[in-house]
């Protein structure tokens, strides 16, 4: 395996085993709450795919996959939001979909990271296929929501 596709093994499974529990107001201002944990993963297609490609990919075979071994994610908003080319204007990006998963409360949160450990081959084995990984960034996030 190159290092580059052991970085993205390493680093999806690091994304949905090591993310921290939630942190209540952590980095909220006063009125506001956390609400949730977010994960957001930043991915870009595979070289020599197209975008097309990339998206039917992702949409009919990774997320149903991902869905189908993961029951919390199957419950949390799953959310893809794919960059068109009229979208890139400004700054240049170097991803072409913007993934996030939202957990309704802390123990979805939980319970995902529990099962993600029988899935988490099969998510980096999976991605490898569609998804390039020296470009595959992940973040988690804490929901503020005001007023």
């Amino acid at each position: 395996m190159r290092a580059t596709g052991l970085f993205l093994a390493t680093a999806l499974a690091a994304v949905l085993a090591g993310a921290p529990a939630f942190a209540g107001t952590a980095g909220c201002d006063k009125g506001e709450y956390a609400m949730t944990k977010k994960l957001i993963i930043l991915l870009a297609r595979k070289p020599g795919t197209t975008v097309e490609q990339f998206k039917h990919y992702y949409e009919t075979v990774h997320v149903p996959g991902a869905r189908e071994r993961m029951p919390a994610l199957a419950r949390a908003e799953y959310r893809r939001n794919f960059i068109p080319e009229e979208g890139r204007k400004g700054a240049p990006i170097d991803f072409d979909v913007v993934t996030e998963m939202i957990f309704a409360n802390e123990a979805e949160y939980a319970e995902m990271q529990k099962e993600r450990a029988a899935a988490a081959q099969w998510i980096a084995d999976d991605v490898a296929k569609f998804a390039d990984p020296d470009k595959t960034r992940s973040y988690v996030a804490d929901v503020c929501v005001s007023g």
